[in-house]
Order: structure tokens, then sequence, then C-alpha cells
């Protein structure tokens, strides 16, 4: 299955939250190697975000997509994508 997750943070990011940057750079690549994320695309201003998601189920994202650092601290809009012909 496919989704595109759209995010912003709940609140302008604090020190504490601007800290968790690296860890979660770091998810993403990870979850990149692992096939899970196909692209992630950030807004000029840093405002927001995009990420293809390539999984099994929604399970399967809701797992992947906790498990990243700031995940606690954004919004998330999720779509499911229809599959390629």
């Amino acid at each position: 299955m496919r989704f595109l997750i759209e995010e912003t943070f709940k609140a302008p990011p604090t020190a504490e939250v601007q800290a968790l940057v690296p860890a979660e750079q770091a998810r993403v690549k990870e979850l990149t190697e692992q096939g899970l994320i196909a692209a992630v695309y950030i807004a000029a201003d840093q405002s927001r975000a995009w990420a293809l998601w390539n999984v099994d189920s929604e399970a399967a994202l809701e797992e992947a997509h906790n498990s990243l650092p700031l995940h606690p601290h954004m919004n998330s809009e999720i779509t499911v994508l229809a599959e390629e012909a």
C-alpha cells in the first residue's frame, strides 16, 4: 500500500524538539533503506514535510511512523494513494 503523509509541527519547535532532528534523520534513513519510505520532501521554509511510504498495511505504517522521534510533536495527515496501474 502507498501512503502520502504530510507533517507539520504541533507548536513551534523548542530547543528540545530541535535536538531530536538528527535522530529523526537517522530513522528516516533506516526506513528508506528498508524500502518503507520511497521519498521525503521538505518545504523550503521547513514548515512542513511530505513522505511517500510503501508498506504492507495500515498497521505496518502506524508502527513504522510511530517509531519516528519527532512523531509525538507532529500533526500528521495521512492519505491512502491509489495503486499504480
